[in-house]
């Protein structure tokens, strides 16, 4: 985390990495929060996407740049999560459970940070109580939203603001 002032507010700066399996809304998510549009169309992130989220609460500007990272080259997610204070582990109610492989990745390479698991395609419920099983084993939160409806959609934000603050 960076802290800095600016035209006197107190800005407090984040990075975090946006990381999940293909086609379960990363980019969705990532542009639904940025600039609020939807893009019902696939298309597959090469490299390294990122976004500037600012909001403001009290005093204080909010600045989360986050980084959806392809898992296609390792060593360049490597290098992405040098400096990464927390992370978003995107999964969707229609794919499978990867959230094991996903939370020893990021354990691994950025140490004691906060998780959130994000469920996306929430109204579509049928999975939902099986991947809620996992995020209790590892004692994270989860977080439901829908990229479609913009249900929660800031919510995994504000969710990562709070455990940040602890």
């Amino acid at each position: 985390m960076k802290e800095y002032e600016t035209q006197g507010f107190h800005v407090k700066e984040y990075k975090c990495i946006l990381v999940g399996n293909r086609n379960v809304g990363k980019t969705t998510f990532l542009n639904k929060v940025s600039n609020g549009s939807f893009i019902n169309s696939y298309h597959p992130t090469i490299g390294v996407n990122y976004n500037n989220i600012y909001f403001q609460n009290n005093y204080e500007i909010v600045l989360f740049i986050i980084w959806e990272i392809s898992i296609e080259n390792k060593l360049q997610f490597e290098k992405c999560c040098i400096g990464t204070d927390c992370a978003i582990i995107m999964n969707d109610v229609c794919n499978g459970i990867e959230f094991k492989k996903w939370n020893k990745k990021i354990r691994t390479l950025c140490g004691d940070i906060p998780i959130i698991m994000c469920v996306n395609q929430f109204e579509n419920r049928k999975i939902y109580s099986e991947k809620r099983k996992y995020t209790r084993m590892y004692c994270l939160p989860m977080v439901k939203i829908s990229n479609k409806n913009s249900t929660n959609i800031m919510n995994p934000i504000y969710k990562l603001v709070e455990l940040l603050k602890k």
